[in-house]
């Protein structure tokens, strides 16, 4: 899931809820314009989209993503 939250440890807690898939948080950044960089990342994985805010992405492109901010 690419998103935005004010508190990422209780939006973990919710999206595990119900959930099949053991889900984490992989990484969390301030970010002045996070509206901003939230569309961009979506608009990067685009491809990789699923519903939603959720995408098939794997550790690799994730690590990519990440360093290239």
């Amino acid at each position: 899931k690419i998103g935005i939250s004010v508190d990422p440890k209780e939006r973990l807690i919710n999206l595990n809820t119900g959930n099949p898939d053991k889900l984490a948080v992989y990484y969390t950044t301030k970010y002045g314009e996070y509206k901003v960089l939230e569309h961009t990342l979506h608009e990067i994985c685009k491809d990789l989209h699923l519903r939603g805010e959720w995408y098939e992405i794997n550790e690799s492109q994730l690590e990519g993503l990440i360093s290239a901010w």
